[in-house]
């Protein structure tokens, strides 16, 4: 998984799924160290996020529509500035 943000080199991060017995990384210049996927349908993922020993806490929830046409990411939390963040992202095939 990689998402960017508004600026690519900021807001990139890269995780890994893969064996089950080795713990994924999460990598990048983020505001967050950890973060833990969960597949709710086949049509839902959600996540949360955390900064150990920071204010850092998010949640977020990715939704793809029945014909998968569109997506929509839905976030909110607690940024490291301790100031709350809301956001949605909506993201259509071309």
């Amino acid at each position: 998984m990689a998402a960017a943000g508004e600026d690519a080199k900021a807001g990139r991060i890269q995780a890994g799924g893969g064996d089950r017995k080795r713990r994924p990384r999460v990598r990048g210049k983020d505001s967050r160290d950890t973060l833990s996927l969960k597949q709710v349908d086949a049509n839902t993922l959600t996540d949360i996020r955390s900064k150990k020993g920071g204010t850092y806490k998010g949640t977020g929830q990715f939704v793809v529509s029945n014909g998968g046409r569109t997506a929509t990411l839905t976030t909110q939390g607690t940024g490291a500035d301790g100031k709350p963040f809301t956001g949605v992202s909506v993201y259509q095939k071309q």
